[in-house]
């Protein structure tokens, strides 16, 4: 429509044409205009970079949404038509607010059971092209079969009538829950294509171009939608343990290459440090091997008899010990218990251990798909 447009306004101005067309056509581009540069910078791909997240940052985002309360909140607006008479001697009919008001439904409890949530790589790992993840977040809130829409519907009537002053009315509901995000651009691997970006974005769009460059931006994104759902219930706690049969299979849980991270009601999901677990941010099916530990029993200090103790004037003059009396150092003392006592006048046996290889980091072994400098400063998913 734009360019058409353009070519519009460019050919009446060429062939000559009447006054009247030629402004037909400037009202017609500046209309387009407004459109286009409306559409592009609400919607398109300018939402989604504005909400541009790596890997870390999108689950933390999302352990915000799981953690964060619903809520429905009822309003009213009363009015009524006033007409007069204006000097001219026309009829004017206009209308004139009197009321408003606004509350929030009141509820018992409260349940995230948006269920399994897997940022979706897979693309990524079959197209070498794909790196980045358009992520589409919705979220809806639903009664409990306890007879909770009942409750609802008794509020939402007590609501109206106490508040109805005057002839007519206009009444609406909001929902929402807090931290909610509807979109997320997230960056799946390393590879940053070209004229990639915010600034690109704007420049193309600004040019009329955004058609061609949402069709260019789209060979490297795959979309994903989510739903978030929340339960509440005015009469029974939808926490209890007596419900976790009923519930159990639909609470929030986000899957990191095989591993189920859970969240506890009305809580969200836990807290865990990249370091214990294994590292999320790979495109691998399984987790690497753990090595194993194997924990040794602590020996026993065993006393040193005081006939082994030695004679301070039995030193040399100079300080330095000579061989008839070894230094007895804390290792030496642990002696294991089941080894017999070395007789009197003799030096304890010297205990030693073979050292130990350094533990191996397993995370050194998996090839990272998502650059260091985007895992989020304080090591928390």
């Amino acid at each position: 429509m734009l360019w058409g447009s353009i070519i519009f306004i460019i050919s009446s101005h060429a062939s000559g044409g009447s006054e009247e067309q030629r402004s037909t056509a400037n009202a017609i581009l500046i209309i387009v205009m407004i459109l286009y540069y409306v559409d592009t910078f609400l919607y398109s791909y300018c939402s989604y970079f504005l909400n541009f997240a790596s890997i870390a940052k999108s689950y933390e985002e999302m352990d915000k949404m799981f953690k964060a309360f619903p809520s429905i909140t009822m309003n009213i607006r009363c009015y009524h038509y006033r007409s007069y008479r204006t000097r001219n001697g026309s009829i004017v009919t206009e209308r004139v607010d009197t009321h408003k008001a606004s509350r929030n439904f009141d509820y018992l409890s409260w349940r995230d059971i948006s269920g399994k949530f897997e940022l979706d790589t897979s693309e990524a790992t079959k197209n070498e092209d794909v790196s980045y993840v358009l992520l589409d977040l919705s979220f809806t809130i639903e009664f409990a079969a306890d007879g909770t829409l009942g409750d609802f519907e008794e509020s939402k009537a007590t609501f109206i009538r106490r508040n109805r002053l005057d002839d007519e009315y206009e009444y609406s509901e909001a929902s929402s829950i807090s931290y909610f995000q509807n979109c997320f651009l997230v960056q799946v691997t390393d590879q940053v294509p070209c004229l990639f970006g915010l600034g690109y974005f704007i420049l193309f769009g600004i040019l009329g171009f955004n058609a061609l460059y949402s069709t260019y931006l789209d060979r490297f994104c795959k979309r994903q939608v989510f739903t978030i759902k929340k339960a509440i219930s005015t009469c029974e706690n939808l926490n209890a343990p007596e419900m976790e049969s009923k519930y159990s299979y639909h609470d929030p849980r986000i899957i990191i290459i095989n591993q189920v991270i859970t969240f506890p009601q009305n809580q969200g999901p836990q807290v865990f440090a990249l370091s214990d677990m294994p590292q999320q941010y790979v495109a691998v099916q399984q987790p690497p091997p753990q090595p194993l530990t194997v924990s040794m029993p602590a020996p026993v200090p065993v006393p040193i008899p005081v006939s082994q103790i030695p004679n301070p004037s039995q030193l040399p003059k100079d300080g330095v010990p000579n061989n008839q009396y070894p230094q007895t150092s804390q290792r030496q003392l642990q002696l294991d218990p089941e080894q017999p006592q070395p007789p009197p006048g003799q030096s304890p046996p010297v205990i030693s251990y073979p050292p130990q290889p350094p533990p191996q980091e397993s995370n050194a072994q998996l090839p990272s798909i998502v650059p260091n400098s985007q895992i989020d400063p304080e090591n928390r998913v």
